[in-house]
């Protein structure tokens, strides 16, 4: 009976109109229960339905998924409604017997995701808001996929991040690839499809290379790519050694850093941009290590432009408010915690660190910063001051000049007042 109202409420109005919600959810319950009621042995086996109440609404499931497919785009805007429809199309995808004979139901949803991706009417805020409903779709359909599904998302990406788009200012089209490569990292693959993938990484990282530079020559930056490229790189690169082993591609990470500008910011991009390029560096860190033993001035290169920007959003202006103070406390933070991930790393970084002190000092003297801001960066700097060696510190102290000597000498006495001392303080309780 309730098959039989749906079929009724689901004929088609008006031009102009769309699946109510209700009437979405409603039917992606009766899917529901008619899977859940007829599976032989539980979910597991959910594909091998052949239950004639399952085909008996055939056409009424059919319909309500040509008209999903339809107005996917449509309905982004409405989360309920857009959520009902994400639960039907992946109760449908699990029902074989209901599929067209003509039509791959995988390669018509996977286009159907890709139109609501690409259209440049749904606000980015809105893209953001139905990405987990839509990866929780995207890993079903590829779990259930053959590796040539696979093959045909990934061709669909790496169309989209050909940098020939930014030359034709087609940034809707990359901004979807590199959304679509995002879901597609959240996934769960193993075997040959998992293979597939990791064997196009090296393709996917050269792209991005080429796309973030072309976004960065433009005036100004195109930040809807810089931060979706960096959000990417930095998914890919915690994927770790497996899939991204040669270090030459790692190496081209450090350039994608390198490149992104960090001055002439508005305060809420600034903030936003600092922490994607922590968050890429961190990936390296932690999940490179073998990159990490010969590419750590590389490394260190990337790190101090961090550094070196704090000091400069953060320092004491003659004039102006200092409502952008939060968002350069966050980031003088990351650049606390990085530090503190280095300084655990000493087996790597202790011949660098008192290059890392004398770049701090030296970069430190040229302006005045805020108590707040001084305080943090002063925290990481002492840890990178825990790795320096006795001769460490008369190298630093014969060789700077004059007037960073003075800076040196004041930051290193406020080391062994506040830090060394409590430190050593701490370790002789615990004993």
């Amino acid at each position: 009976q309730t098959g039989a109202v749906l079929q009724l409420c689901s004929v088609r109005g008006a031009q102009g109109w769309h699946l109510p919600s209700v009437l979405i959810s409603s039917v992606s319950a009766l899917l529901e229960a008619d899977l859940g009621q007829h599976c032989r042995g539980g979910g597991a086996n959910i594909s091998h339905v052949t239950d004639r109440t399952l085909l008996s609404h055939a056409a009424l499931y059919q319909g309500v998924y040509s008209q999903i497919l339809l107005e996917l785009p449509a309905l982004a805007g409405h989360d309920q409604s857009f959520r009902a429809a994400l639960q039907f199309l992946t109760l449908f995808f699990l029902a074989p017997e209901l599929h067209p004979k003509k039509d791959s139901v995988f390669t018509s949803m996977f286009h159907s995701v890709r139109r609501v991706l690409a259209d440049p009417e749904i606000p980015v805020r809105v893209t953001q808001d139905i990405e987990p409903h839509l990866g929780a779709l995207f890993t079903q359909m590829l779990e259930v996929g053959t590796t040539e599904d696979l093959r045909q998302v990934m061709q669909c990406i790496l169309q989209g991040l050909d940098v020939s788009n930014m030359w034709k200012a087609d940034v809707q089209a990359v901004v979807s690839a590199i959304t679509l490569l995002r879901l597609l990292l959240n996934c769960p693959l193993s075997g040959e499809k998992a293979s597939l993938l990791w064997r196009a990484c090296p393709q996917i990282v050269t792209a991005l290379t080429l796309l973030n530079r072309e976004a960065c020559q433009e005036q100004p930056v195109s930040l809807t790519v810089v931060g979706p490229v960096l959000d990417v790189l930095a998914a890919l690169l915690r994927q770790g050694e497996e899939a991204i082993g040669n270090p030459h591609h790692v190496s081209l990470a450090f350039s994608i850093l390198l490149t992104v500008p960090l001055d002439h910011l508005k305060p809420p991009e600034y903030g936003s941009i600092f922490l994607r390029l922590h968050n890429v560096l961190f990936s390296i860190l932690q999940c490179h290590p073998k990159v990490m033993l010969k590419a750590i001035p590389s490394f260190l290169n990337s790190f101090n432009r961090l550094v070196f920007s704090v000091m400069r959003e953060g320092r004491q202006k003659d004039k102006g408010s200092t409502d952008d103070l939060p968002t350069v406390l966050k980031c003088a933070r990351l650049v606390e915690r990085m530090y503190s991930h280095i300084a655990a790393r000493a087996e790597d970084f202790t011949v660098f660190s008192p290059f890392m002190v004398a770049q701090y000092v030296l970069e430190v003297q040229k302006v005045t910063l805020y108590p707040a801001v001084k305080r943090l960066l002063q925290e990481g700097i002492y840890l990178i001051l825990d790795l320096c060696v006795e001769p460490d510190v008369q190298f630093l102290r014969a060789s700077l000049q004059p007037g960073m000597r003075d800076i040196f000498k004041e930051l290193y006495n406020d080391y062994l007042k506040y830090h060394k001392a409590k430190h050593e303080g701490e370790k002789r309780y615990t004993a």
